[in-house]
């Protein structure tokens, strides 16, 4: 094989490693009925989290956001409920916050993206880690990370 026909089979590869990494999310979480009639879906995977808003009946805005392009995320915890606010790079404005989440899922959404984000940022490549190793070792790295901003 040439060179350039190896380069060709190399892209179609990461293509289709792409295609089986994004239907597989990391975390799915979504607001509490009745708190919130219709609900806010959030859906992380490796590159990217979907933070799916329903509006009224069949009717939804969905903001794709890239784990590069997130330069912040917070999340407000009472002894029910968790808010939380993603700040974007890139982006006009920022998606609306998140009300009404179960506690310990926002602050799991926090720890993972944060996580995710600092191993993009020091170049890791996590296509090839197992999803749930992958999850366990994001939230760890992210809530340390956490712990010593606060």
């Amino acid at each position: 094989m040439n060179n350039k026909q190896e380069n060709k089979q190399t892209a179609i590869e990461k293509v289709d490693e792409l295609i089986e990494e994004t239907g597989k999310p990391l975390l799915r979480t979504k607001t509490i009925f009745p708190f919130k009639i219709f609900p806010t879906k959030i859906e992380i995977d490796k590159k990217m989290v979907n933070l799916i808003f329903y509006i009224f009946f069949f009717s939804k805005d969905t903001y794709p956001i890239l784990i590069k392009d997130i330069k912040s995320v917070q999340v407000a915890t009472n002894f029910l409920f968790g808010s939380l606010r993603i700040e974007v790079e890139g982006y006009e404005k920022n998606p609306a916050k998140i009300n009404f989440l179960p506690k310990r899922q926002a602050e799991k959404v926090e720890y993972l993206v944060m996580g995710l984000k600092l191993l993009y940022n020091e170049k890791i490549d996590v296509s090839s880690i197992d999803k749930d190793l992958l999850v366990k070792k994001a939230i760890k790295l992210g809530k340390a990370h956490s712990l010593t901003k606060k």
